[in-house]
């Protein structure tokens, strides 16, 4: 499956990065999953195992926020949200519903093994929709639960964490190592419209925007994967233990790395005839 362009340059190339600020006037921006093991300096972009300076933050990376929110002003700031527009997070439903989504979250994440009935009704309350037969182990987080969808027959291991701001979608026949997370949100480059903003009424509230993950039937994703906004991984393919994925993976192949790159086709050949 082909990832939809959003029209916005770095858009979907950067998204899912997080900023290491300085303390000075421009903060350093670190990719999701980076190994840093030497000082990196201010005001640029930087990621991989080790962490390395990949170019510069400059006025070109600015998103038009102010006028993106004035355009769709129309809009709820849910509907923002799930329509990939710029929206503020501070909104009262989204608060709450992020609210209710971690306490639910705690909810689940202290019964026991025996409460299986417990456990399913919890998850179809809270989620978009589940299927028959998968397991989630705890503890697991949800960043609102509603915008996540999964098949039936999932495997999802301990410590998984969905932030999911856009529609996170799991197929059928899903395995899911420990610690997975799937990472919608994507913040400003420029650290002066990602920070925190003051709003007239003196309450406090940031801008961000977000891409939708989907994960398609039979796949199987190792151990300490982090899948970024926008990524789709094709069915039947194999994600090594470690990955950042960054891009989105065809369908049969085994992909790993940080970025997470195709190493081959999964063939037959691959069978082991039990």
């Amino acid at each position: 499956m082909t990832r939809r362009s959003t029209g916005r340059p770095g858009r979907i190339f950067w998204s899912g990065w997080i900023f290491r600020p300085k303390g000075r006037k421009s903060a350093a921006v670190i990719g999701a999953g980076s190994v840093v093991n030497r000082d990196i300096p201010d005001g640029v972009i930087a990621a991989g195992n080790p962490c390395r300076v990949i170019r510069r933050i400059t006025d070109a990376d600015r998103e038009n926020t102010k006028s993106g929110i004035v355009r769709r002003s129309i809009m709820t700031e849910r509907e923002k949200m799930l329509n990939g527009e710029w929206y503020d997070t501070s909104d009262p439903w989204l608060v709450s519903q992020r609210n209710i989504a971690r306490d639910v979250s705690e909810q689940y994440n202290r019964t026991s093994e025996s409460e299986i009935e417990t456990r399913r009704s919890i998850l179809k309350g809270l989620l978009g929709s589940i299927g028959e037969y998968t397991e989630i182990y705890p503890t697991v987080k949800f960043d609102y639960g509603c915008n996540t969808y999964i098949g039936a027959r999932c495997y999802i291991n301990f410590n998984a964490v969905f932030l999911d701001c856009a529609e996170i979608r799991l197929g059928n026949d899903v395995f899911v190592g420990p610690n997975v997370s799937f990472l919608t949100p994507v913040h400003p480059l420029l650290a002066k419209e990602r920070n925190v903003r003051i709003a007239p009424d003196g309450h406090h509230y940031m801008i961000e925007t977000c891409s939708p993950i989907t994960v398609e039937d039979n796949v199987w994703l190792g151990g300490d994967v982090t899948i970024l906004p926008g990524v789709t991984i094709g069915h039947d393919s194999v994600i090594g233990a470690g990955s950042v994925v960054t891009k989105s993976i065809p369908l049969g192949v085994v992909a790993a790395g940080n970025p997470c790159k195709i190493i081959r086709k999964i063939t037959e050949n691959d069978a082991n005839n039990i």
